[in-house]
């Protein structure tokens, strides 16, 4: 695997990360981002606020190129207020095609994240 590095601020040092899955998601506008507690995600900023993300489905890591065809992949979408709706168990095309799909978070509405991994994956 080449890899490339991205700086882990809870470790204070770079940490190694799969080259050609950097590019793949730097194509489709996602940054790896750290998202607390040592846990990494893929990250897009989305227009009117919010954003989404991608990570495995532990929640913790950036992944690598070949278990990009495994349902292992998780992705949310999260609104400023922090609600949030996520597809789980989604191959790593079946993720990014769902933060493309994915509606609002509604903070009134919060079964709507398992209604919606039926209809994504």
């Amino acid at each position: 695997m080449t890899t490339t590095q991205v700086f882990n601020p809870q470790w204070g040092r770079m940490m190694d990360i799969d080259r050609v899955l950097a590019e793949r998601m730097g194509d489709h506008n996602f940054h790896p981002e750290h998202t607390g507690g040592g846990c990494f995600a893929w990250k897009r900023e989305i227009d009117g606020g919010g954003h989404v993300l991608i990570t495995l489905d532990d929640g913790m890591s950036l992944g690598d190129w070949p278990s990009r065809d495994k349902a292992e992949w998780l992705a949310g979408r999260y609104d400023a207020e922090g609600n949030f709706v996520l597809v789980a168990d989604v191959t790593l095309e079946q993720a990014v095609l769902a933060t493309t799909r994915l509606p609002a978070p509604s903070a009134d509405d919060p079964e709507r994240s398992m209604q919606l991994s039926d209809r994504l994956s």
